[in-house]
């Protein structure tokens, strides 16, 4: 197997007397190498005497000989057990300084000649020989070796060097004394001279480094912020003077740092490690009075190098005004430098900002620039009144409240500051001379019209809200407002928080409206002592949104608003009414009783209780409205009007068509939607969703009827499939009277067909089935031949049935007695029979007023057939099957029609019409007496519910009847669509 050369190179060491050896390394394993140095540092340390080795002259060159010590360079660069080859060198070093300092030598080269990242393994092993601590006699000292040689390769690679550096600084105490002894010779070579920003960040963690504490060290962020995480950091005395140390140091820098601001020849950046330390040094007011010493070197760093250039962003005036800011707050010391030095005072207002707003990276450092420049000056202000009115007047403050404040949202922190400055420019003490009482009228007279000129309401609400609370203090001012439309400015800025809270429920500007109301109301009051004088009048008619801002205060007056904002907006209201009677008590009043008859005329509660009650299919309001409609007067007429208006009603309706289909089973509710669906269909459904509507509800039906067994043989399921097809064929039914389609489906008739004859034969198979267990019962009966307990329980069962026949035949005496209210008009019904063959209303006739249908002939026959089917019933004992079967199936929603008029008192139609009259009089207006449509002649009462009872009895004959009526009605608007198309 052949090896590289460098690997038998490294084998020609091994002792000759010692073949095994050679077999080991020759064996070539992944970890043969790394186990090599092992092995060769374990026989090396082994071949020592007391104070010399006892290796041969041949061994001994193998190891150490050539330029360069080549086989221990090869393994470190290879980074091959770097610990057993510190070993190794420990074992070949000892009793031996001078090939230390040799191997030394050869590490620093190494670094010198190498990239970086091929100088990892060579820190790595300066790092194991710098922990070495203790030991054996005769050991080298390592340590004083490396530090004297590491300033020499600094310059090849500073930023590893200084990183390691900062490493061992914690971790060696000889360390720690040499980096901070050597300051002077690296600290602004490497931190402020340098011209690549990552040593000069290396250079700061390595001053960091050099504070001997954990916290401190750990929270250091080479970052530009106003907060000092440091501050009121507890240190140890040693720890403080050793922070002192290094401060007074940088402090001494200052009238260097001058040499490297200049921005073409060294960026904008060199100065931010340095400026960014000695901010996190001020941990207390000391480390500040160590500054005043170097204040002018300071300020002769900022102005003009740094303060009057115009470069948009100068990183190293941003980290000095973060360390200015933070070196003068809650030191007056340090603000008395600034205010008693007249050049500072004289030229500190003149600094170079750009406000461009659409830049990002220039947002970014006006947003952390910004606040320490304007924190100066409002520390300033705070500690001189001198210095206050003359900064009040300076041009670049007008600029700054002009192009600044407005974006509060960019810059959130300057304009804190500057609003700040702005109360100390027109804050008032009892000492001053009546000239600076009239400066700061002035000031507050042009910074008003500056914000009325330059500001947008619709946008700059904060703005505007933050600098009238500040400058409105007399009625002057607030009549300045008036006269340069500062009501139509406030009118915008109220539209944008209006429109915010009351339509899109933004909450967290109440704070905001009731902060600008307050606003409105002290203006406004201002104004009412000055009505007779033109100019007030004046504005006043030209703020001609008036009306519209008293509207929209009036609908903040509802329960979902806080108390806070409702009394401002009473406050206003009051106000605005005080101030123009005739305008506003001629709007809002009639605009309040609108509102309040609009909510009442809006809100019927029984269409609401209707449809929240629609999924338990409650009969009781079709039924009340199927009645009002027999009346016949003008009155249920205006009243049906009424109801047809209620959006909510138009949902009822289509709540039924389109997810409660079932319910139209119920005959009352059929009849219910013929009359009604005609008058609201246009509320309803558009023609476009009719049409979807009937062709989703054809495709139902044939999707089902596919889906159907092949036969009925369960009778819950065959119940269930036919009251669900019933129903759609009744929405089908009803949708067909409204609107005729274009092209209906050519599977329906022919799938409808199929239907009818399934349930025909379903219906034959079990009349003979009931037939043949009836002549069997019989049978047995006339033979007499049934034991006794078999009789008993016949006996029951006959008593069981006969009670059932007998309850059903009194519930139809009872409706179908001549005192019922709707039996006559039973007789005279033009409604579509559903459980009958007659034809639907066509969708042409839609237009006429009134649109009868005639009555089937087979009415009467239904009617006699199912009252001799209940005479045999009553007379068959046989029939308790299928009556206890009915029972089980159809209590739930069908059946209980006849108990539901039962049990509840009947209604009075004269009360309801009262009460729904008095809710159209709420407008003062008479309704018509006319309806639109004439009613449709209705005959829904009590006796054709209980039909409607009888019939469900057997919901496959009517969903026969149900078939055959569709047909016919599909069969002739196909017979009519194909003479149109010919």
């Amino acid at each position: 197997m052949n090896l590289p050369k460098w690997v038998k190179k490294r084998a020609s060491f091994c002792f000759h007397c010692k073949p095994y050896l050679q077999w080991y390394i020759f064996t070539w394993e992944p970890t043969a190498l790394e186990k090599m140095i092992a092995l060769v540092a374990l026989l090396v340390e082994q071949s020592r005497s007391e104070r010399h080795l006892t290796l041969s002259q041949t061994d001994m060159a193998a190891l150490t000989g050539g330029k360069g010590f080549p086989f221990l360079f090869q393994h470190i660069r290879d980074g091959i057990n770097i610990r057993q080859t510190c070993n190794l060198i420990f074992s070949l070093c000892r009793y031996n300084n001078r090939l230390a300092e040799h191997i030394v030598s050869m590490l620093f080269t190494s670094i010198a000649k190498l990239t970086p990242e091929a100088a990892n393994p060579f820190f790595k092993l300066l790092t194991m020989l710098m922990e070495f601590a203790g030991g054996p006699p005769g050991m080298p000292p390592f340590a004083s070796y490396i530090l004297q040689r590491i300033w020499e390769v600094i310059e090849y690679n500073p930023s590893q060097c200084l990183d390691w550096l900062a490493v061992q600084t914690p971790r060696n105490k000889l360390a720690h004394s040499w980096v901070l002894q050597n300051m002077e010779n690296w600290v602004e070579r490497f931190l402020l001279a340098h011209n690549y920003p990552r040593v000069r960040t290396s250079a700061a963690y390595l001053l960091v480094s050099l504070i001997p504490s954990n916290s401190f060290r750990q929270m250091f962020r080479s970052t530009r912020s106003l907060h000092i995480p440091t501050r009121d950091l507890p240190l140890s005395p040693d720890t403080t003077v050793v922070l002192h140390q290094v401060y007074n140091v940088l402090l001494g820098l200052l009238s260097r740092a001058k040499l490297y601001v200049d921005a073409a020849v060294h960026g904008t950046t060199k100065l931010v490690p340095y400026f960014s330390f000695m901010t996190y040094c001020l941990i207390s007011k000391t480390e500040k009075l160590m500054f005043s010493t170097y204040f002018m070197d300071l300020w002769n760093l900022f102005q003009p190098k740094l303060s009057e250039p115009a470069i948009a962003t100068n990183h190293n005036k941003q980290a000095l005004l973060s360390f200015w800011y933070n070196v003068c707050a809650d030191c007056p010391e340090n603000i008395r430098l600034i205010v008693q030095n007249p050049v500072v005072t004289k030229n500190i207002a003149f600094n170079y900002i750009l406000a461009d707003h659409d830049d990002q990276d220039v947002v970014l450092f006006n947003r952390g620039m910004l606040p320490a420049y304007y924190g100066i000056l409002r520390l300033c202000c705070e500690q001189s009144p001198a210095f206050t009115r003359q900064l009040a007047s300076h041009q670049n403050i007008q600029w700054a409240f002009k192009n600044l404040t407005p974006h509060a949202s960019q810059y959130p922190g300057a304009v804190e500051e500057l609003f700040n400055l702005m109360q100390l420019f027109i804050a008032q003490r009892p000492d001053m001379r009546d000239e600076e009482l009239e400066d700061i009228k002035q000031f507050k007279k042009t910074t008003i019209s500056c914000y009325l000129r330059c500001l947008d309401g619709r946008s700059c609400w904060t703005t505007l809200i933050s600098a009238f609370r500040i400058l409105l203090e007399s009625d002057e001012d607030r009549l300045l407002v008036v006269f340069n439309r500062g009501l139509i400015l406030m009118t915008e800025s109220f539209n944008t928080l209006h429109m915010m809270y009351h339509e899109a429920t933004a909450c967290h500007v109440t704070g905001d409206l009731v902060e600008l109301l307050s606003i409105f109301l002290s203006v406004l009051k201002s104004t009412r002592p000055y009505l007779q004088r033109k100019d007030v009048k004046q504005a006043l008619i030209q703020w001609q949104e008036r009306i519209e801002f008293a509207h929209k205060l009036l609908t903040l007056l509802n329960s979902y608003s806080p108390p806070e904002l409702r009394n401002a907006c009473i406050d206003v209201l009051k106000e605005l009414v005080l101030l123009s009677p005739h305008d506003f008590l001629h709007t809002l009043v009639p605009f309040l009783q609108h509102n309040h008859c609009t909510y009442h005329h809006s809100n019927i509660p029984s269409i609401l209780v209707a449809y929240e009650g629609l999924p338990l299919h409650l009969a009781l309001f079709p039924k009340l409205w199927t009645e009002l409609c027999q009346t016949q007067s003008a009155l249920s007429k205006n009243c049906i009007k009424l109801l047809c208006e209620d959006p909510v009603f138009a949902e009822y309706i289509k709540c039924i068509l389109m997810d409660e289909r079932t319910f139209l089973n119920n005959n009352i509710v059929y009849t219910f939607m013929t009359h009604f669906l005609l008058k609201v269909q246009g509320q309803v459904f558009s023609e476009a969703n009719c049409a979807n509507l009937i062709s989703t509800l054809i495709t139902n039906l044939i999707n089902q009827y596919q889906n159907l067994q092949s036969d009925f043989t369960n009778r819950i399921e065959m119940s269930k499939a036919s009251a669900s097809l019933n129903g759609d064929l009744r929405a089908l039914a009803l949708l067909l009277s409204v609107h005729t389609p274009k092209q209906l489906n050519p599977a329906l008739i022919p799938t409808l067909q199929e239907l009818l004859s399934k349930c025909r034969t379903c219906l034959q198979q079990r009349n003979s089935l009931q037939e043949q267990e009836a002549k069997e019962r019989k049978t047995k009966d006339d033979e007499g031949a049934t034991p006794v307990k078999r009789r008993r329980v016949s006996s029951d069962e006959e008593h069981t049935v006969d009670s059932c026949i007998s309850d059903m035949k009194t519930e139809t005496r009872e409706v179908l007695t001549p005192t019922s209210t709707s039996d006559n008009e039973t007789r005279d019904s033009s409604i579509i029979d559903p459980g009958t063959e007659q034809d639907l209303p066509s969708p042409e006739n839609s237009s006429v007023k009134e649109y009868r249908m005639e009555v089937p002939s087979s009415f009467s026959e239904d009617m006699s057939n199912i009252r001799s089917q209940h005479a045999e019933e009553q007379s068959n004992s046989s029939r308790f099957e299928d009556c206890k079967e009915f029972k089980d199936l159809h209590c739930s929603k069908d059946s209980n029609l006849v108990e539901e008029e039962s049990e509840f008192p009947s209604t009075s139609i004269s009360a309801v019409l009262s009460d729904l009259a008095d809710l159209r009089s709420c407008d003062g207006q008479a309704l018509p007496s006319q309806d639109p449509e004439a009613a449709v002649s209705l005959s829904c009462g009590h006796s054709r519910g209980l039909f409607s009872h009888m019939q469900q009895h057997d919901i496959l004959d009517t969903l026969c009847r149900t078939i055959e009526s569709t047909i016919h009605v599909v069969t002739r608007i196909s017979g009519k669509g194909n003479q149109a198309a010919s």
